[in-house]
């Protein structure tokens, strides 16, 4: 197995999905373990999942791993010579067997939508699946989207594993984050743990294309070293397509400018305030870019589940949706056009919890006479009613905390981008400053 662990080294992370191949390699390189209880290896595997999660890596690294001589088809070609190359890969693959073949791409085999899955390239992979059934040929496959393959071919029998490759976890992210940096110069700033953070839930090739746009940050500036703040703006870069030219302090502008310039700062510090009270350190990263040409924000997070039964988190979420408005609502007296969407969510979320706990079934009862119509419109009404209460809560806890929110608001506006180290470094001098100013008092 050591030629397994060599290859697998090269894919980070991932740990599910290898501990699945394994189990497949393991039947490979030892049958006759296998044989007495009447098993044979898996004649296929579907590797699925979001394009650069690492698909074709994984599968390269699987067939590396197997020691076996490989045949790889891809679609390079119009349909009809593809047809014929398909026959011909399964060709060569019986006659190298023990072998493998990867099917990369499989759901770009035909332009053929979800609604129509008979293709004569998926046709014919069945067939010539169904013809190598009883010879030692694996057949390996990777697809962005499974629902543009027709069921018959995926089935059990042809692809015996399906197996979903996801993005990387913080976790993983880290592992990822970590092994691409390992080679590159450092400042003394960069804090892994809060980069894999931001990065949780993207793909490798966004974290490989991240990571390389921050050593072109820190080249162009001719600098010794990668700083946080180089990774920070090659994410947003990358990750959300923010220009980099507009990555830039608005220091000089008056933060309580009621034209709506400020709004987008003090929108994403409502969400960052609320959440940072509820669960401290919960708020990963926040983002607010604002000037006359681009405007573009938004709030990482992820409220502690740990110590939160499932209202209390969904009470959470509400209390941040209405955060930003809120926010704008106390800071100007009037209401964010950009908060449209939060209050769309959270009105959502209130109506999702009311009909977890047994919806209006007492109002139904009291009214049972009433029309479909009327009882709509009262639980509409008790969903605005409810939803005012959040939103009152919200802006109390704003208010009570308005030395903090300011200060997220002016730090937002003049670095763009603030991790957790920064919000609870922020936190912790605005309640300093309450303390000596009890004490002078």
């Amino acid at each position: 197995m050591n030629a397994e662990m060599n290859a697998f080294e090269s894919v980070i992370g991932y740990d599910a999905v290898k501990q699945q191949l394994t189990e497949v390699l393991d039947i490979v390189h030892n049958p006759q373990v296998y044989e007495r209880f009447g098993v044979s290896c898996p004649k296929g595997i579907l590797l699925y999942g979001a394009p650069g999660v690492g698909k074709t890596l994984i599968a390269n690294s699987f067939i590396a791993a197997s020691g076996r001589d490989s045949v790889v088809c891809r679609k390079t070609s119009p349909q009809q010579s593809f047809v014929d190359l398909i026959n011909e890969v399964f060709d060569k693959a019986l006659a190298c067997s023990p072998s493998v073949i990867l099917l990369d791409d499989m759901d770009k085999f035909a332009n053929d939508d979800e609604y129509h899955k008979d293709s004569e390239a998926y046709v014919t992979i069945q067939s010539c699946i169904d013809l190598v059934k009883d010879e030692d040929v694996l057949v390996v496959a990777t697809a962005n989207n499974i629902r543009k393959l027709p069921d018959s071919l995926i089935r059990s029998g042809r692809f015996d594993r399906k197996i979903h490759v996801l993005k990387p976890n913080t976790e993983e992210a880290k592992a990822i984050i970590s092994h691409y940096l390992e080679d590159k110069d450092l400042g003394d700033q960069v804090d892994i743990e809060a980069v894999a953070t931001l990065f949780a839930g993207h793909e490798c090739s966004t974290l490989e294309s991240a990571i390389n746009q921050a050593g072109i940050l820190a080249g162009y500036r001719r600098a010794k070293c990668i700083s946080m703040q180089d990774l920070i703006k090659a994410y947003l870069i990358i990750a959300h397509s923010i220009p980099k030219e507009h990555l830039i302090s608005t220091k000089s502008k008056n933060l309580f400018a009621s034209d709506g310039s400020m709004d987008v700062f003090w929108h994403e510090a409502g969400h960052v305030v609320i959440g940072e009270l509820l669960s401290p350190g919960s708020v990963s990263i926040a983002i607010a870019v604002g000037n006359d040409e681009f405007e573009k924000g938004f709030t990482k997070n992820s409220i502690d589940s740990a110590n939160m039964n499932k209202l209390s988190k969904l009470k959470s979420h509400i209390l941040m949706s209405f955060g930003a408005a809120a926010a704008t609502d106390i800071t100007f007296g009037r209401v964010d056009l950009g908060a449209r969407y939060d209050i769309q969510k959270a009105l959502k979320t209130i109506s999702d919890v009311i009909e977890d706990l047994g919806g209006f079934s007492g109002l139904s009862l009291a009214c049972h006479d009433c029309s479909s119509f009327n009882l709509d419109q009262r639980r509409e009404d008790a969903n605005s009613a409810i939803a005012e209460l959040y939103y009152q809560e919200a802006k109390e806890m704003l208010c009570q905390n308005r030395p903090f929110l300011e200060a997220i608001a002016r730090a937002l506006a003049e670095q763009s981008v603030l991790t957790a180290k920064d919000i609870a470094e922020i936190h912790a001098s605005v309640e300093q400053d309450k303390v000596l100013y009890v004490e002078a008092a």
